[in-house]
């Protein structure tokens, strides 16, 4: 069942894509096909999960390269797809070698989107994230050799990690994918390259990389005393560095680092509720975020600039309060879901025994508010420079919008008031066996 939520998510990803820049006849009966790619990866069952993707994603290739052809399409969209087949290859394969492979494509699809971007930003930012791609792909190789070394398997399902290769490859392997994740030590790379993107490209960075690479995380494993130091400086350093951003794609990159170290210390956490915990929060901090890039889609702005969204709010009061429901629902403020997954989160860590840790958890999670409550004032402020932005959507587009803002906002309320109303009953269950 997890695959095929990791599924949803990607194509659903791919929907958007396609959506913003696909028009006309041929523009529908892709979304057709892909609409059907979507339903076949929820309905398919875990069992032919592997057999689906493979065959939905040959498909949909052949399919949208004779639509690419015959509608006169940009190759943009095949790239796209290219990154889709990647990441299913990832999170399909039990294969290192293969995983390693998936990681590849993934790699060079997105460097070619960004070196699509013009200017010398773009360009530098395209660089450093091949170079330095290239870099983390060859400490996973690394990983992977040390694993066969000592184990002389790749297939990480049938490693236990007992001898001293096999554990340092793992490290290696946690390394180079925690460099992906763009998590503090390793994110320097991320806001040149988020900065020289355009908003299309960086939807894609923000959303397919990380859900496959946090899937493949689960499965492989990761040392837990790497990765707990990693998602500690990241809320530390993603909760500082956001707050004087002045560039909304910057911004992204250290909600990025925050969001994500909250999604993986629910894995550090343990056990079947950690797991819930994370991908829970995954899932409303990517159709969130899908939601948010919607609309900067639509707004044609190019700069990033957050100065620039001055007044927009106040010219379009639909987009303002679009742009007030899904900050809120990012920054945790109830009764949004991702209060309710915090909470939920904190008493996790609460009951491990971490009652620093969940005074920390807090504290970030303010300091990430105080930055998205800024952008929403910054909307909302008299100024001129909002008639830069054409901030008017047409009927279409808001109904395309509108099931990303309710699923985001309504879809877990009923079921994270019952796990708040569950978790104080287990609570005072526990104070009075104390008591007696």
């Amino acid at each position: 069942m997890l695959l095929l939520w990791m599924d949803g998510l990607m194509v659903g990803v791919l929907l958007l894509l396609v959506l913003g820049g696909v028009r006309g006849a041929i523009g529908k009966w892709l979304l057709l096909l892909l609409i059907v790619e979507l339903g076949i990866c929820l309905a398919g069952g875990c069992g032919g999960s592997i057999s689906l993707n493979v065959l939905c994603g040959r498909l949909l290739i052949v399919i949208t390269s004779i639509l690419i052809v015959v509608g006169n399409l940009k190759e943009v969209f095949l790239i796209n797809i290219f990154v889709i087949l990647g990441a299913l290859i990832l999170v399909s394969s039990e294969n290192l070698i293969m995983i390693y492979l998936g990681l590849e494509m993934q790699n060079l699809g997105l460097f070619v989107l960004l070196g699509r971007a013009r200017g010398v930003r773009g360009v530098e930012g395209a660089l450093k994230f091949f170079i330095l791609g290239a870099v983390s792909s060859a400490v996973f190789l690394l990983g992977v050799a040390f694993i066969y070394g000592g184990s002389g398997e790749f297939c990480f399902l049938a490693n236990n990690y007992i001898g001293l290769l096999e554990n340092w490859g793992r490290g290696l392997i946690t390394v180079a994918l925690l460099f992906k994740l763009t998590m503090v030590p390793f994110h320097f790379w991320a806001p040149d390259v988020y900065g020289g993107a355009s908003f299309y490209t960086i939807l894609l960075l923000v959303t397919i990389p990380k859900i496959s690479i946090f899937y493949l995380l689960m499965q492989v494993g990761f040392e837990d005393k790497l990765v707990g130091w990693c998602v500690a400086l990241s809320l530390l350093v993603g909760g500082i560095g956001g707050l004087n951003q002045a560039s909304m794609k910057k911004l992204f990159v250290y909600s990025g680092m925050i969001n994500m170290g909250m999604a993986l210390l629910g894995l550090l956490v343990g056990g079947n509720s950690g797991i819930v915990i994370s991908l829970v929060y995954l899932v409303i901090y990517m159709t969130v975020t899908i939601g948010i890039f919607f609309i900067l889609l639509q707004l044609r702005w190019r700069s990033g600039l957050i100065v620039e969204l001055v007044g927009v709010g106040r010219k379009n009061a639909v987009l303002g309060v679009s742009f007030i429901l899904l900050f809120f629902t990012l920054a945790g403020i109830p009764p949004f879901g991702i209060f309710f997954v915090k909470l939920w989160l904190i008493m996790s860590v609460m009951m491990s025994g971490g009652g620093l840790l969940a005074v920390g958890l807090v504290l970030v999670s303010v300091i990430a508010g105080v930055f998205y409550v800024r952008v929403i004032s910054i909307i909302y402020e008299k100024a001129a420079l909002g008639d830069r932005l054409k901030g008017i959507l047409s009927k279409r587009e808001w109904l395309l919008l509108f099931p990303w803002v309710l699923i985001g906002m309504f879809a877990f309320f009923t079921y994270f008031y019952w796990l708040v109303l569950y978790w104080g009953l287990v609570v005072f269950d526990g104070l009075l066996e104390g008591l007696k």
